[in-house]
Order: structure tokens, then sequence, then C-alpha cells
């Protein structure tokens, strides 16, 4: 008769290794990317091999050696020549992980070292319309596929105001063209959500799709000899592509920069509303959006305002282009009876 085996005692894991999983555990990949590159900064820190090691280590110090060593952190990180920016995320994520430390109860450790004050130095104007005009003529003047895919690329960005990450993301089931709606999974969301398009990038996304010959996949490939037949379009791919067509017209220009620049334009041909331009970018907040403020004026809303900027463009072409924007304010003003 064979005897039982005896049953194994499973091993618990440390605690180090429970906090280091619950910390990289995040919304989205690129949350997940960031969470581990600011990891690894501080592991270069504390001169370690592993982010094991450093969590380990960290959960030994006591409220006072835990300051101590955010403060050297910090001065470390500005000797190094890090934006202010770049300290304060790195400085929130080292407090992020105290924070699930104390939640857990693996440490009492308690870190208030904020970082410097962040002065937000950077221009939110973006390239003026005529020169996101003159960008899409230089894509519209190759009569080949990869013309095609850079006009949409500069109107997605530009027209519809999405962030890099949004575009590259969106496959050929994202794009409905007869209800002119795309499906858009936003910064900060969990499942994507179905925003309407203007016309003029609607018409433009179904002769893409139509003249493609494929119906699912990827929207936007990448056409590089580095690229592999059917291999989603990357984000240096799209920044090159917007680099490109920037030093074309004699700017410079980054997918971020068009979205900037839809702001400004909006806020000029409305006269402003935060409120609204806050849903064109699909910014949960308005304040997050009152920093266009300082250099232009908003939309009525996000509709309205993608709307508002294929008018504006195409009048614009035509010699008119001080009409098109009034013909559509003042028909919105009479149908809303305000």
């Amino acid at each position: 008769m064979k005897r039982p085996k005896p049953k194994t005692r499973r091993r618990r894991r440390t605690r180090a290794a429970r906090l280091l999983e619950a910390y990289l555990r995040a919304r989205s990949a690129e949350t997940r990317r960031a969470y581990l590159a600011d990891l690894q900064c501080f592991m270069e820190f504390l001169e370690l091999n592993s982010a094991f090691a450093a969590v380990r280590e960290l959960l030994a110090w006591d409220t006072g050696e835990a300051n101590e060593r955010a403060d050297a952190y910090m001065f470390w990180l500005q000797e190094a020549m890090y934006a202010n920016a770049t300290i304060a995320r790195r400085l929130a994520s080292l407090r992020r992980l105290f924070r699930l430390g104390r939640r857990y109860r693996f440490t009492t450790a308690i870190i208030d070292t904020t970082g410097p004050r962040r002065r937000r130095t950077r221009s939110t104007m973006g390239p003026p319309p005529e020169l996101y005009r003159a960008m899409l003529e230089a894509a519209a003047a190759r009569w080949d596929r990869k013309g095609q895919r850079d006009q949409i690329i500069l109107r997605l960005a530009y027209s519809m105001g999405l962030r890099a990450q949004e575009i590259l993301r969106l496959d050929i089931a994202d794009v409905d063209t007869v209800r002119r709606k795309l499906r858009v999974l936003r910064k900060g969301e969990r499942e994507p959500a179905w925003i309407d398009m203007p016309i003029g990038v609607a018409d433009a996304l179904a002769t893409f799709i139509m003249t493609g010959g494929r119906r699912e996949g990827p929207l936007l490939l990448g056409m590089s000899n580095r690229n592999a037949p059917g291999e989603r379009l990357s984000y240096s791919g799209l920044a090159g592509v917007v680099k490109q067509l920037g030093r074309a017209v004699g700017v410079p220009c980054t997918p971020h920069g068009l979205r900037h620049a839809a702001a400004t334009h909006l806020m000029t041909l409305t006269n402003g509303n935060v409120r609204v331009l806050a849903s064109f970018l699909g910014h949960s907040s308005a304040a997050v959006s009152s920093v266009y403020d300082d250099q232009a004026r908003s939309a009525a809303d996000a509709v309205y305002g993608a709307e508002l900027l294929e008018l504006n463009l195409a009048d614009a072409t035509e010699g008119n282009g001080a009409q098109g924007p009034a013909r559509v304010w003042q028909g919105r003003k009479r149908r809303s009876g305000s």
C-alpha cells in the first residue's frame, strides 16, 4: 500500500515581493511602464541591481531615515539635471510606494518630500493654422498610401485633438463612417467611448479604409523598411511623420504640438470656453485646460469645435476664412434660441 505523499506547504511570498506586485499593478501598460521607469531610477540612486532589493531596503526604513533618503534622492535627481516635472513625478511615485506599504501594514514610515516647485515654461500655442494647412498640403502632395495615412494622422491630431497614444491604439473596427463616430480610449479611462467626427475627418477615413483593402486590424500601419507587414505604427514612427511634415514647411512640430495648436485655434475662434475645451481635448477637469486661456480662447462644445476647425480650414483655402466660423456660430445660436 502506497503511503500518501506529505502535503507540501505553500511558501508565502515576502512582503517586499507583495508590495512590488501591488506597486506595478496599474490601469494601463503605459502607466506600468512609467512606474517601472521611476523604480529603476530609484534603484540607480540606491546602487542596487534589482527592484526587489530596492523595495526590501526601503521597508526597513523608519520615518526619519525615509525622509532623509527621499531628500537625498531629490538632490541626486537635481544634480543629474532632471527636469522639475520629472523630479516631482519620481518623488510622487516614491510616496505612492510608501503609501501602499502603510496600507498593507508593511511599514509605518511616512515621507513628505515634495520636490521643487513646478513652473510651467513651455508654450501651449503649437503651430499656427496656416502652417497646419501647409503640412496637410505637403502630405496630400504624395499620391500614394503613405500620403493618405499621413493626412489621417494630421486630422486626428488636429481636428479631433487626440493624443498620440489615442491615435496609435485605433483599429479599423473603431471607425464608423456611416454614423461619423470614432471609438477612442481616452487617457485614464478603462473603456473606450464613441465620439463624433467632423465631416472632413469622416470622409477622409472612409476613403482611406475603402482604398486600403483591409477590414480589420490596426488603422494605421508602419510603412518603413523596418516594419513587418501589418505591423501597427509605433510612436517613433508617428512622431517622425509629424516632424518630417513640419520640416517640409519650415516649422518644428510634434504630435502633441498639433494638439496644442488645435486647442489654441479653438480658443481664438470662439472667445474662450474652458469647460468645452476640456471636453474636446478629453481632459477630466476644466482646470487642466485653463492653461490655454492664457494664450487664446476656447470653443462651444467638443463636436462643434471639431466641425468649426474643419469649416474654418476649408473656407480659408477658398479665400473667405472669416465667414465659415461666423456662419456656423450664428446657426448654432439660432438653433439654441440664445
